[in-house]
């Protein structure tokens, strides 16, 4: 459509060309572009041009694509999948072996100060007595 004018509301009735001949107008909108298709020669000149290119693609046959449009996913996409799936597990594998480290490692620590031994009932029962007499004399039992 070539409009040959540059008033606004020729433009607006113009654009809508497409509407009207489709119905798609309320009964006020199409009143008002009938009657100015009735004074206007471009406007005229435009509609008959439209009707003749939906005429001509209505009398086009029907053509089936030539395939689908939905196109398969490429191998190197499906192996960046692959290798992406990889490093997760990688990841979760890493943490897991990370988290039983820390845990050997807490579980096998002993706090300073603390026999390495097991001792009995009576080698505990030795020591709390001996503790009070090595405090007070400042020098370790035994030496």
């Amino acid at each position: 459509m070539a409009t040959e004018t540059r008033d606004t509301a020729h433009d607006e009735l113009n654009e809508e060309l497409n509407a009207y001949l489709d119905g798609q107008l309320d009964a006020a909108r199409r009143a008002e572009l009938e009657g100015h298709l009735e004074v206007c020669g471009v406007c005229q000149a435009d509609l008959d041009d439209l009707r003749v290119t939906r005429a001509l693609l209505r009398a086009q046959p029907l053509l089936r694509a030539p395939r689908p449009f939905a196109l398969p996913a490429e191998p190197e996409a499906r192996g960046a999948a692959w290798w992406a799936g990889l490093l997760a597990w990688g990841w979760r594998l890493g943490s897991v072996a990370t988290a039983a480290c820390l845990a050997v490692t807490v579980l096998s620590a002993r706090p300073a100060g603390v026999s390495q031994t097991v001792g009995t009932a009576s080698d505990s029962a030795s020591l709390s007595k001996a503790a009070p007499n090595s405090a007070l004399s400042g020098a370790p039992s035994g030496a």
